[in-house]
């Protein structure tokens, strides 16, 4: 939690974060991260539609359900991603995507811009998990 504060704080700098967990265990990170975000949130639940999406105004874009994203999807989120808008944003996801990424399903640059913190390709388990566990919710 620290190093986001001072990414926020000193940096002003939020990083892309991908949560893997139960929806219990989501809903705990994502409550403990909302001080990171100064501002509203433009929650997205896929599958679903994508645009338009947020500009500058909105404190951060929470994807629900990141794995469902099609193709379709995956290229625009990236286009804007690369419009550097300034939003971070906070994928949720109930089991982890990389396996995702190994059968052609998930785009692999895609993937690594939204994980910002490192989730074990295995168990899922990182340093997003460990925030959840802290809260004391388990998946």
């Amino acid at each position: 939690m620290q190093l986001l504060e001072v990414m926020r704080d000193e940096y002003r700098y939020v990083p892309n974060i991908l949560i893997v967990g139960s929806e219990d265990a989501a809903e705990a990170a994502l409550q403990e991260l909302s001080f990171v975000f100064a501002g509203p949130t433009d929650i997205r639940v896929l599958p679903g539609p994508l645009l338009p999406l947020p500009r500058a105004n909105c404190a951060a874009l929470i994807l629900r359900n990141l794995e469902s994203l099609t193709p379709a999807q995956q290229m625009e989120l990236s286009q804007w991603l690369d419009s550097r808008p300034g939003v971070p944003v906070v994928s949720v996801n109930s089991s982890s995507v990389f396996p995702l990424v190994g059968d052609g399903t998930f785009n692999e640059e895609l993937y690594y811009r939204l994980n910002m913190i490192v989730e074990d390709s295995v168990t899922g388990v990182g340093t997003a998990s460990r925030l959840v566990n802290r809260s004391g919710v388990t998946r």
